[in-house]
């Protein structure tokens, strides 16, 4: 016996569960630029602290699926700030540092990292 399902009802659901995935694209691609438009120094100082503590952890944590609240709230700083040492090491290594390529990368690294939650579940 199969049961079928309206596509509005499976929508909603998608829709319900990718939203933290689609928040953190937006959020991905949004503080990078908003940190390199010189904004007011508490608005540039909030964009990337978050783009180096918080955003890039939470995509990867994320993949992670960590149900924990704890070891969730440990992990996403601490994968935050090491994804950023590593970018940062790599660049000087290459002798291409910026700040802004850095939040750039960032950027990308948490965009996949979302993407990819995205495209693991649908």
């Amino acid at each position: 016996m199969t049961v079928e399902r309206s596509p509005r009802s499976w929508r909603a659901r998608l829709w319900q569960m990718e939203r933290p995935s689609a928040g953190l694209v937006a959020l991905g691609v949004l503080m990078p630029l908003l940190a390199m438009m010189q904004p007011a120094q508490p608005i540039r100082t909030l964009a990337a602290a978050s783009m180096v503590m918080v955003l890039p952890g939470a995509a990867v944590v994320r993949l992670v699926r960590l149900r924990d609240p704890l070891l969730v709230l440990v992990a996403v700083p601490s994968t935050s700030l090491a994804l950023t040492v590593l970018m940062s090491t790599g660049l000087m290594y290459v002798g291409i540092w910026t700040w802004q390529l850095t939040l750039a990368l960032l950027g990308v690294a948490t965009v996949a990292a979302a993407t990819g939650v995205f495209r693991s579940r649908a």
